[in-house]
This record gives C-alpha cells, sequence and structure tokens, in this order.
C-alpha cells in the first residue's frame, strides 16, 4: 500500500510506479468480480493514476501534442487577445464535486508554475 501522506514528498515517477503496483495487485485478487483484457487493465490503471495524481479525466488533455502550455492566468502576450474555441470532448467528471476537484488542481498546478492551457481549449 502507499502512505497517502507521502505524496507529496514522493517524485512523480515513484509514486506512478507505486501506485501501478497497487492497482495490479487489487486487480489480480479480485480477477473474478473485473476481468479485463490488457487493453482494458492498461486504461483502468491509467484513470485511476490520473484521479490520484493528477486531474481526474482531463489530464490525457494535458499530455496532447498540440497543447500549447497556458492557463487564463498566464497567457503569453503574444496571444492574449485571440480568439478560443471551446471543443466537446469525451471527458466526464461524475458530479459537481470532482468537477471542482479536478478544477482545483489545475489551478494548483498553474500557480505552482507548471502553466497549462484547459485542454477543452485550442487557440484558433
Amino acid at each position: 500500500m502507499i502512505d497517502l501522506a507521502l505524496l507529496d514528498t514522493m517524485e512523480r515517477n515513484s509514486l506512478t510506479k507505486e501506485l501501478r503496483k497497487v492497482i495490479e495487485q487489487i486487480l489480480s485478487e479480485d480477477q473474478l468480480a473485473l476481468p479485463l483484457n490488457q487493453q482494458e487493465r492498461e486504461r483502468f490503471c491509467r484513470e485511476v493514476e490520473d484521479e490520484v495524481l493528477g486531474l481526474g479525466p482531463i489530464e490525457p488533455f494535458m499530455h496532447e501534442p498540440d497543447h500549447h502550455g497556458y492557463t487564463g492566468q498566464h497567457i503569453p502576450a503574444s496571444v492574449r487577445g485571440a480568439v478560443w474555441q471551446l471543443h466537446l470532448t469525451g471527458a466526464r467528471f461524475k458530479d459537481d464535486a470532482h468537477l471542482r476537484r479536478s478544477s482545483t488542481a489545475l489551478s494548483a498546478r498553474s500557480v505552482a508554475g507548471s502553466t497549462s492551457q484547459p485542454p477543452w481549449l485550442t487557440h484558433g
């Protein structure tokens, strides 16, 4: 198991590896209740990792190649005033509290210096 008190002190790669071990252990113990093929297991693990360590359902969008790397708080002068388009995605939140947690995490990530454009916006 992972000591949640250590989440802030461990590096992301170490956390991901430890979390993956725990997820795989749980899945192997509960094989009859949740039979998954390898692709489904991988997706499930990524989704749990994104919930625990990332921004929930919007985390995958932060790693897309066309992601520009800035938020509304940190838009460079070169693109200020540009037209932004909202894009529908398959990302879904469980409820409003889930959305608020992800939004808070995105804000915290931005304030911490890892500025990122909201994944549902593209310049255009």
